[in-house]
């Protein structure tokens, strides 16, 4: 199934993204769905720094996934049917959670409008994600913060949501 894209990628690369990098000290990333069952990051921001994370335009992943996975999941699963189907597709870098605690985090990612993952991003590491949807409800695009955990600071941390919704123009 191709997906329509509505907004270009280079969105993202403009002088407040840039600085938005530096402020949270983390990596900024536009994934595109291109097909049901993957993403593939279109534009990337990192902060200046001497050790940054970087994401390189053009890696795919897999969309169950990650926070981005249990927003597609969540925002685009009818029934629980389709959503035990989701969990089971999900790639896990560590211990595979409940399907119960699973689909209770699936439903708060959707209720708040983002989720946050720690147990399928590298050890140390964090992503914050945000789904751009299109008129149909569908996940076409992710904005993803990702970096170090001590850049998620409980200080910083609503300020990046709000960041990453604005670039979203969501809730």
């Amino acid at each position: 199934m191709p997906f329509e894209i509505n907004i270009k990628s280079d969105v993202l690369m403009n002088d407040q993204t840039i600085t938005d990098t530096q402020t949270f000290g983390v990596c900024i990333v536009l994934s595109q769905r291109v097909r049901t069952d993957t993403i593939v990051i279109v534009s990337s921001a990192a902060p200046d720094r001497p050790l940054a994370l970087q994401a390189k335009i053009g890696s795919r992943f897999h969309v169950p996934l990650g926070a981005a996975g249990r927003l597609i999941a969540g925002i685009e699963s009818s029934d629980e049917k389709q959503l035990r189907k989701a969990y089971s597709q999900t790639k896990w870098l560590r211990d595979k959670a409940s399907y119960e605690d699973w689909a209770e985090q699936v439903a708060e990612d959707i209720e708040r409008g983002y989720a946050i993952e720690t147990d399928t991003a590298p050890q140390g590491y964090i992503s914050l994600s945000v789904p751009v949807t299109d008129q149909h409800n569908k996940v076409v695009f992710t904005i993803n913060a990702i970096g170090p955990a001590e850049d998620f600071s409980e200080d910083l941390l609503p300020d990046m949501i709000s960041t990453l919704k604005s670039m979203a123009h969501t809730r």
